[in-house]
């Protein structure tokens, strides 16, 4: 990786370097066209009009199913503005008043990139913009052709009562012995998860391997299932959030050992929005709770109830939703910044239609909040962390750390400054991995005493 690559795209000097870019152009934009300047307070004016009409009749009419701060609307309208400006004179201005008004409007369409990235933190560096899934990042051949032979693909089996307790599904393998160690991080691979069950149309899924997982003997690790959000990227996680960072520093700390990281689609597209329910939009309830812990058994190893899933934003309500639906398979989840049910957009009448028919009681059998009213979860676990600026998540961690305590879960609320943000979402996921792996190995962190080579 080189120099460039490292370079941060939302800290730092560079956002400041294109601010101060963008503002000179612009500003040298308008002292070129400084002689038309009834017609440029003309352009300034209109430009006004258009972007706060947009805002209200996007608003009003609920055109989009997402929401952002008002301040994009300015940030977009100051590259309208610059491209009025270039437009004004062109055909008599001088070649060099055209190169300021072309360069002013490239620039303040960068700044405008920018400071939206800024807030999302959704491409932290130039590497992951031009494509870069993980740091860790290794081809799935080299990863797959070191998984165990089977002769049949592994069936997802449902543990009784007796077996809920990974601490004694784990303390064997564990016990295990390892040949010495010198991998010191873990790998990244993007492999199919194939939807045999739900015929989902999915992406190809992303999967962390920790450290431990390239030993011999290969030892019996949990898994954790991480959903993103909507519009999404599949390498959100590790892209963006750095989950496989975080789990290498995890696993330095504990000789190799962290968990399993499987990131699969549950969207089916980057627009895409099932809230993980099965519904016309595509059977993603059933490939997330059939076929993505089928595939990874036969791939990985690790069966349940040694699982947990986390979720940021909608993959947040869906780890608490998948919990409550499937006890059986998860046994813990995370969930950060998620809303309390489903729900796309902010639009309850279209989720009613296009997910459950119109269906009242259908709707119930996939809200979170009913759902933990109906049973006890006392073996399970859930965290809850969201930002204080956050106001709709928020409430809703609040409603649903609540009803999970009632239902029985051992529950941490975590409320912190923050927004709607990868980075805010890094940071929880630092916070929950030593939480979830304790929930899945029944006590502490398991760890081994030496941790083996690999690709």
């Amino acid at each position: 990786m080189g120099i460039i690559d490292r370079v941060s795209l939302i800290d730092g000097w560079f956002p400041d370097a294109v601010i101060v870019l963008a503002v000179a152009t612009l500003a040298a934009g308008l002292w070129a066209a400084r002689r038309r300047w009834r017609r440029l307070g003309g352009v300034a004016l209109v430009v006004a009009a258009v972007m706060a009409s947009a805002a209200v009749l996007i608003a009003r009419l609920e055109l989009s199913d997402y929401t952002w701060p008002t301040s994009f609307y300015a940030w977009v309208g100051l590259v309208l503005f610059a491209g009025g400006v270039a437009a004004l004179g062109w055909r008599s201005s001088a070649w060099w008043s055209r190169l300021v008004g072309v360069l002013s409007v490239v620039v303040t369409l960068a700044m405008a990139a920018t400071l939206i990235n800024q807030h999302y933190a959704y491409f932290p560096t130039p590497a992951s913009l031009f494509g870069q899934v993980a740091v860790d990042e290794v081809p799935a051949s080299h990863i797959l052709r070191m998984r165990p032979v089977s002769a049949e693909r592994p069936e997802i089996k449902v543990p009784t009562a007796d077996e809920t307790n990974t601490a004694t599904v784990l303390a064997a393998p564990l016990g295990q012995a390892a040949r010495p160690a010198r991998r010191t991080h873990g790998a990244v691979i993007t492999v199919d998860l194939p939807a045999r069950r739900s015929g989902f149309v999915h992406r190809d899924a992303v999967v962390y391997l920790p450290p431990v997982w390239f030993s011999s003997p290969r030892p019996a690790l949990p898994v954790i299932m991480m959903l993103t959000g909507t519009p999404s990227l599949v390498s959100d996680w590790t892209r963006a959030a750095h989950a496989d960072q975080i789990a290498d520093a995890y696993a330095s700390a504990h000789n190799g050992w962290a968990p399993i990281l499987v990131f699969p689609d549950p969207n089916g597209s980057n627009l895409g929005d099932t809230e993980c329910v099965d519904s016309p939009l595509g059977h993603a309830e059933t490939y997330l709770t059939q076929d993505v812990p089928a595939d990874v058994v036969a791939l990985f190893g690790s069966e349940p109830p040694q699982w947990a899933v986390a979720g940021l934003s909608e993959g947040g309500m869906c780890a608490a939703l998948l919990t409550a639906r499937h006890p059986e398979i998860f046994s813990a989840f995370a969930d950060f910044s998620g809303e309390p049910g489903p729900i796309l957009g902010h639009n309850r009448a279209a989720t009613m239609r296009l997910l459950f028919a119109g269906s009242k009681e259908a709707w119930r059998e996939h809200d979170p909040l009913t759902l933990f009213s109906r049973r006890r979860f006392d073996n399970h676990g859930a965290w809850f962390e969201v930002g204080s600026d956050d106001r709709g998540p928020l409430a809703a961690a609040k409603r649903l750390d609540a009803a999970a305590t009632r239902a029985g879960m051992a529950t941490h609320l975590v409320i912190r400054p923050g927004r709607h943000n990868f980075t805010f979402w890094s940071e929880s996921f630092r916070h929950a991995l030593p939480w979830l792996a304790a929930r899945l190995t029944g006590a502490g962190s398991p760890t081994l005493s030496s941790v083996a080579s690999g690709p």
